[in-house]
């Protein structure tokens, strides 16, 4: 740029040379009379020769001139100084040059005072002249390129602007991105402690069954070796236990939630327990948590063995004891002295207690274990709370209560036990009775509330202290530990009264009512009488029922060898069948196929659901995946050409209930079952 800048210079020194010397020699009696003075008298003479009067004019235009000739030269320095780096430097010299003339009129100015060199002094004008165009001719031609120069540097201060806001940005973020290294290391600190403090193994492995990472358990526990990250499932594991990882990985990646299950694991002489949770990860990975159960199996088992002993050894004489105490309490061998009668009364009512708190604990273990037996019937709640009433008149005489029943709707139905909805009913309106004054009217209600049926039971006693209602419902509690010694009772009604409720796919609460008293209320589910079936459901087999819908016979076949351990099987071929057998059959567990002969298998879950007074666990397999929106409904999906019967018959074996639905109406040995039919709601 600046070589390119020096041509137009020198040109423009050049062209006001040549026109300067030019017009010296061209202009009308310049040349020859350049230096003549005669003809012509001072100017000085025109201010009539006044001396202070010239001698100011004369100390002024000689100070403009020297100060003329100081700014050029000042100009001259500085461009010299600064030729490298200083653009457009030779406008300074033009500038330079216009002064340096400027000040020659000034200074011939001041000769002309004294001496009428009027011809000098009108070339050095005219020089002057040429150099004032000259300049401003250059300058007209520079302006361009000084308004992109002042462009250029305000650009140039913008970049700068905009790289400081970058700079500061990047400071800010890296101050952010430190405090966030600084968070993940003590995060990545902290899980490494919670890691370290678990005393269970902890494995990862992927999609294709080969362990990614594993944290050792502190003591003992599941058999891993040492080098087991980079080695497939099958290396290391049993085949059955293979199997069971597998089939874990497929159901929590279809599922998304936590798999939690027992695992025997086959060792040398014996067979230890595990419980083994998986948790779905990302990329289709398995994060597992293994924990040794061995030594809590044994202990429940020790406690089933003893529940059992207690059920069948302590119950027997007991009844006895009571049974004999109750026919001399009775009268039956004659007549008692008054203090022996005493003595009698005291030893049947504390037997009596001692039956209800067996079969309290009994009820409690039976609910913890799942083996709590129910005979599932349509029931009209109204009959069995009036039996219930009834039942509790010798018990309510002395207490000087009475219990008045309201059932606006006498014919309301609900699919329950008779026997469990008695003991709940029996619970409450015994508790209502021992808190009620003397006197009082216990009311008890049977009503409608939309598609429940409400079983209420009010008292009018002193109600419940509020810090005692969050903790009413559990195991052993009551408001004041001198209740038990006052009312008798063991704490344990309510908290079996709420899981039998619960069970039966209902719930139960409370209220407390000014100024005094408390309603408790249990709700279950109105069995439309559209919904009941022609002919009575069938009694249960010793085995849960599954119904598999295929329209494939051979695949039924095979089907039924290989749940014949497990389950009662009953094929259908079609959605016509399979709700035909479903209005008039209970069962557990129902296998789906979604391709039938009469439409999409999917479209019988919500038949399902609007037409049964349960719900049924679905499984769904099939040779194609379910739709989104049927997957919240089913409780597994497999596709057939994935899956082989091993991996089919451990899911059945897991979605079907631990225990089953009987018309057995004493509870007898504790390992008898029942399904947990609320677990599929």
């Amino acid at each position: 740029m600046m070589r390119t800048l020096r041509q137009p210079s020198k040109l423009s020194f050049g062209l006001g040379l040549i026109l300067s010397m030019g017009l010296l020699l061209l202009w009308p009696g310049l040349s020859g009379n350049l230096f003549s003075v005669s003809g012509f008298q001072p100017h000085g003479y025109c201010f009539l020769w006044r001396p202070e009067l010239v001698s100011l004019y004369a100390i002024t235009d000689t100070l403009i001139g020297l100060s003329y000739v100081a700014i050029t030269g000042m100009l001259v320095y500085l461009v010299y100084c600064s030729r490298q780096s200083l653009p457009f430097h030779w406008i300074f010299l033009a500038f330079g040059a216009f002064i340096i003339a400027c000040g020659g009129t000034h200074f011939m100015d001041v000769v002309t005072l004294w001496r009428p060199a009027y011809w000098l002094a009108g070339y050095v004008k005219l020089i002057t002249a040429i150099a004032s165009i000259t300049t401003a001719v250059a300058l007209a031609a520079l302006l361009p390129q000084v308004f992109g120069l002042i462009a250029g540097v305000r650009a140039s201060e913008e970049r700068k602007r905009q790289l400081g806001e970058l700079n500061l940005r990047l400071e800010t973020e890296l101050v952010e991105r430190r405090q966030i290294e600084q968070e993940l290391r003590r995060s990545e600190s902290h899980q490494r402690a919670l890691l370290s403090a678990i005393p269970d193994l902890i494995v990862r492995y992927d999609q294709h069954g080969t362990f990614l990472d594993c944290k050792p358990a502190k003591a003992g526990g599941f058999p891993l070796p040492a080098n087991v990250v980079g080695q497939p499932l099958a290396a290391v594991l049993p085949p059955p236990v293979v199997t069971v990882f597998q089939t874990a990985m497929q159901q929590v990646q279809q599922t998304g939630k936590l798999l939690s299950l027992d695992l025997e694991y086959p060792c040398a002489d014996a067979t230890d327990d595990y419980e083994v949770r998986f948790s779905p990860s990302a990329d289709g990975e398995v994060v597992c948590l293994i924990q040794d159960i061995t030594e809590r199996k044994s202990m429940e088992r020790f406690k089933n063995e003893f529940v059992s002993m207690v059920s069948h050894e302590l119950r027997t004489p007991l009844t006895s004891i009571r049974g004999a105490l109750g026919l001399v309490a009775g009268g039956m061998t004659g007549v008692l002295p008054p203090q022996a009668s005493t003595m009698i009364a005291i030893a049947h009512t504390n037997s009596e207690r001692l039956v209800r708190l067996i079969n309290d604990i009994l009820d409690i273990d039976k609910i913890e274990s799942g083996n709590m037996v129910f005979d599932l019937k349509l029931l009209q709640p109204v009959g069995i709370v009036a039996q219930a009433i009834e039942g509790m008149h010798g018990y309510v005489e002395h207490l000087g209560v009475h219990f008045q029943l309201h059932a606006p709707e006498p014919a309301l139905v609900v699919m329950g036990d008779a026997d469990r909805i008695t003991q709940v009913i029996t619970n409450l309106l015994s508790n209502a009775a021992k808190y009620s004054p003397t006197g009082a009217v216990i009311d008890v209600t049977v009503e409608r509330q939309d598609a429940l049926v409400r079983v209420a039971v009010q008292d009018y006693g002193p109600g419940i202290p509020a810090e005692f209602e969050r903790r009413i419902f559990q195991k052993f509690a009551q408001a004041d530990s001198s209740d038990s010694r006052q009312k008798g009772g063991t704490g344990l009604g309510l908290s079996i009264s709420k899981a039998i409720v619960e069970r039966l796919g209902g719930q139960i609460g409370f209220t407390t009512t000014a100024p005094g008293g408390t309603c408790f209320f249990f709700e279950l589910p109105i069995v439309s009488t559209a919904r009941i079936p022609s002919m009575p459901l069938l009694e249960r087999g010793l085995l849960p029922r599954l119904l598999h819908v295929e329209d494939n016979t051979d695949l039924g076949q095979v089907m039924a060898v290989l749940v014949q351990d497990v389950a009662e099987l009953v094929s259908v071929q079609s959605l016509e069948q399979a709700q035909d057998y479903l209005r008039q059959h209970a069962v557990d567990l129902l296998v789906l196929d979604l391709t039938l002969p009469d439409g999409d298998g999917g479209d019988l879950v919500p038949w399902m659901q609007a037409h049964l007074p349960l719900p049924v666990p679905v499984l769904v397999f099939s040779v194609r995946e379910i739709t989104p929106g049927l997957r919240p409904y089913v409780a597994a999906a497999l596709v057939k050409s994935q899956t082989s019967n091993a991996d089919l018959l451990h899911t059945i074996t897991q979605l079907l209930p631990r225990s089953r639905v009987t018309n057995v109406h004493e509870a007898g040995d504790p390992g008898s079952s029942q399904p947990d039919r609320s677990s599929y709601i």
